[in-house]
C-alpha cells in the first residue's frame, strides 16, 4: 500500500470520526432538548392534574352546597306550607266564629229592637196615662198623708210620680243596657274580621 491510498483511508477515517463526533454532539443535544420537554410536559401533565383535582372539588363543593341549600329549602318550604295549613284552619275557625257572631249579633240585634219597641211603647203609655189623669179627674184628689216610718209625711201624689219616675228610670235602662250590649257585640264582630283579614295578608 503506497502512501497516497494510507492518506487517503486516513482521511476518509477522519471524516467519518468527524462525522461521527458531529452526530453524537447532535445526538446528545437532540436527548437534552427531549429530556426538557418530557420534564415541561410532566410538569404541565402535574398541573393540569392539579387542577382538574381543584375543579372536581370545587364541583364537588358546589353540588355538596346546593344539595344542602335544597334541603334547607325543602324544610322552610315544609314549614310555610305546615304554616299555611295551620292559618288557613285559624282562619276557618275565624269565618265560622264571625258566622256565629254575625248571627248572634243579628238575633240580639231583632231581640233588642222587640224590646226597645216593647220598653218605648209602655214608656209612651205610662207618659200617656200621666196625660190622661188631670182631664179625666178635673178635681184634684185629696192628697192622703203617709208616713215612711221616719217620721217624714209623705202624700200619695208623690208617692205615685216616685213609682212613675223609677219605672220610668228602669225602662230607660234596660234600653241604655240592650244597646250597650248591641255595641259590645258590634265591636267584637269587628275585631273577628279585622283579624281573619289580617291572617289573610300574612
Amino acid at each position: 500500500m503506497n502512501s497516497r491510498s494510507f492518506n487517503l483511508i486516513n482521511s476518509k477515517i477522519l471524516k467519518a470520526e468527524k462525522e461521527n463526533s458531529r452526530l453524537n454532539d447532535l445526538l446528545f443535544s437532540e436527548q437534552r432538548l427531549l429530556k426538557g420537554q418530557l420534564v415541561a410536559l410532566k410538569k404541565e401533565n402535574e398541573f393540569l392534574e392539579n387542577c382538574l383535582k381543584e375543579r372536581n372539588n370545587e364541583e364537588i363543593n358546589e353540588k355538596t352546597n346546593y344539595l344542602g341549600k335544597l334541603n334547607n329549602l325543602k324544610e322552610i318550604n315544609e314549614k310555610i306550607n305546615f304554616e299555611k295549613e295551620l292559618l288557613q284552619t285559624k282562619l276557618n275557625q275565624l269565618e265560622k266564629e264571625n258566622t256565629r257572631l254575625t248571627s248572634e249579633l243579628i238575633g240580639i240585634e231583632q231581640k233588642a229592637e222587640r224590646e226597645i219597641k216593647q220598653l218605648n211603647n209602655s214608656l209612651e203609655k205610662i207618659k200617656n196615662e200621666k196625660e190622661e189623669i188631670p182631664s179625666s179627674q178635673p178635681i184634684a184628689k185629696p192628697r192622703k198623708t203617709l208616713n215612711n216610718g221616719n217620721g217624714n209625711n209623705l202624700t200619695e201624689t208623690f208617692v205615685e210620680d216616685i213609682e212613675e219616675e223609677e219605672q220610668i228610670n228602669i225602662i230607660k235602662s234596660e234600653l241604655e243596657k240592650q244597646k250597650r250590649l248591641v255595641t259590645v257585640l258590634r265591636k267584637k264582630l269587628q275585631q273577628q274580621q279585622l283579624d281573619a283579614l289580617k291572617q289573610q295578608k300574612q
